[in-house]
């Protein structure tokens, strides 16, 4: 049960970086965050592996505006964290 609250915390930080990508304002640093190399606790590459994504994936779609808007629209992050969903 905590594992999936802990999983659900990070499925909701990705979803909220990637809504912060379509947001005037914050989209830079939301995309910087995406994009960075980084590898630690907290990182987007971080996250992709704890939660079983494709990590190469999810920055492919991250790429684009209607990318982004597919995976808010279908809301794949936040309604199934524990499912490979950028397979």
């Amino acid at each position: 049960m905590c594992e999936d609250a802990y999983r659900r915390l990070w499925a909701s930080v990705l979803y909220q970086a990637i809504a912060d990508a379509n947001r005037k304002g914050i989209a830079r640093a939301a995309l910087y965050w995406i994009y960075s190399p980084r590898d630690e606790a907290g990182s987007l590459r971080w996250i992709c592996d704890m939660l079983d994504y494709n990590y190469n994936e999810v920055q492919r779609l991250c790429m684009t505006r209607a990318g982004r808007s597919e995976i808010l629209r279908r809301g794949r992050v936040r309604a199934n964290p524990t499912l490979a969903a950028f397979d």
